[in-house]
């Protein structure tokens, strides 16, 4: 029997978003053909985050960005994915900081303050740190590490591309402002490992989506 994984890796493939080598054993993703080692437990975990982010979230594969290189900092860092507000990928909009499954949470917070970091060098608005099932998404201007809680809303951002012809933006930001927005964000949400994380109003959601 397959494996969850397996099932996202066998669709994604499927769907364009992945191509493999060497038997299965490296990972290219598409559109930007860049490759890695998919025997990394890291890898896995990126590769799941992409996939949701084309399938799940809605995020156009040209506009993310991988292995995305800091400007500013030495040695030389990288940004595992960056999610751009443009085909050009000229303006971050998201930083992620990518981790194996299972780390602890001082390894978690440790890397939630790196994707920080990342997104204030790339002056993106938003930062998530995945690690897993685990995953945390922050606002950066917000963020202090002193009480980090406040930056800190969802483990996911759920991106709206609304039709003017087809439906009315002013009653879909009414309608995120209802229980039934609540009812189905939560059945559609991964369960989280660690139950501190805050949500943010509905209407700070809508405000930051793409109508």
């Amino acid at each position: 029997m397959q494996s969850t994984f397996e099932k996202i890796l066998k669709e994604g493939e499927r769907k364009g978003y992945f191509r493999f080598h060497n038997d299965g054993a490296r990972i290219e993703y598409l559109p930007s053909g860049h490759k890695e080692n998919l025997n990394d437990p890291e890898e896995k975990v990126r590769a799941e985050y992409y996939f949701d982010l084309i399938e799940k979230y809605g995020y156009p594969a040209a506009r993310i960005g991988l292995e995305v290189e800091m400007p500013d900092r030495t040695p030389e860092r990288y940004a595992d994915i960056v999610i751009y507000e443009n085909d050009a990928q000229t303006k971050p909009y998201i930083v992620v900081e990518c981790k194996k499954d299972g780390i602890s949470d001082a390894e978690f917070e440790q890397s939630t303050k790196q994707a920080i970091a990342n997104a204030r060098v790339l002056h993106a608005p938003f930062a998530n740190c995945v690690a897993g099932n685990t995953r945390r998404a922050m606002e950066t201007a917000v963020w202090n590490d002193k009480e980090p809680e406040k930056a800190i809303f969802a483990g996911y951002m759920i991106r709206f591309k609304i039709n003017p012809q087809k439906a009315i933006p002013k009653y879909i930001f009414c309608l995120t402002q209802t229980r039934y927005y609540e009812l189905w964000k939560n059945l559609i949400q991964r369960p989280s490992g660690r139950p501190t994380l805050a949500q943010i109003p509905s209407a700070r959601k809508a405000r930051n989506a793409t109508i």
